[in-house]
């Protein structure tokens, strides 16, 4: 389950995006996913992820000015995987951090970032976000993270994506 297009005033309270896995019953399923909002509007920044202390979850974001900004709240644990890679971050911003409600991994010529869960599934592995996605001849190793969260540099190839490099975000 990836819910997108979130308020970026609002925060998902629990994993998002998240593996659910459905009994194909035809009883109607209610899946919790509770947000909250605030009436505050949320701001926007981009930069480069950099852990301070790996393997534990303190992060900063330094951005195009040269400014750094310490990374809090619920998604923090998350940035701090991703060390080196550049980020849009929104949430609420203050003149020493930003507390985090959400984030992308920014796309630049030649290089696809895209984020979500990885699946093996009987017709192949498959990325999992805002859309679902058929990775073409994976990487070693890429089907052994299915159900994690991953991000990957990608490029368009005949029936989906070709991966040059993934890193796990969060485990399943």
């Amino acid at each position: 389950l990836h819910v997108t297009d979130i308020a970026g005033n609002c925060q998902a309270q629990g994993p998002n995006p998240r593996l659910i896995t459905l009994d194909a019953a035809r009883t109607p399923v209610s899946l919790p996913f509770d947000v909250v909002c605030s009436a505050a509007r949320a701001d926007t920044l981009t930069g480069v992820i950099n852990a301070t202390a790996w393997p534990a979850s303190a992060a900063t974001l330094r951005t195009a000015n040269g400014t750094t900004l310490s990374v809090n709240g619920p998604k923090t644990a998350e940035l701090a995987r991703l060390t080196g890679i550049p980020v849009r971050v929104w949430g609420r911003a203050s003149a020493t951090g930003i507390n985090v409600h959400g984030y992308d991994l920014p796309s630049q010529v030649g290089a696809d970032r895209r984020l979500g869960i990885v699946l093996q599934r009987a017709d192949g592995l498959w990325l999992l976000g805002a859309e679902a996605i058929r990775l073409v001849n994976p990487p070693p190793g890429l089907a052994a993270e299915s159900g994690k969260l991953i991000w990957v540099l990608a490029q368009e190839v005949a029936g989906g994506m070709q991966v040059s490099v993934y890193g796990v975000i969060r485990e399943g």
